[in-house]
């Protein structure tokens, strides 16, 4: 099964380049893709 997620991410002051974002996508593990957001290790839609 697969889910479709939206994501807000919140700033990072350590980390400039991260700002207030929504991002959107799916997934058939949405814990393992929350996981692998908040690392930064992914891909993303960004909704402005």
């Amino acid at each position: 099964m697969y889910y479709t997620y939206i994501l807000w991410s919140e700033p990072v002051p350590q980390q400039p380049g991260k700002l207030k974002k929504y991002y959107v996508g799916s997934t058939s593990n949405p814990e393992d893709r929350l996981i692998r957001h908040n690392r930064g290790k992914v891909n993303f839609t960004q909704i402005n």
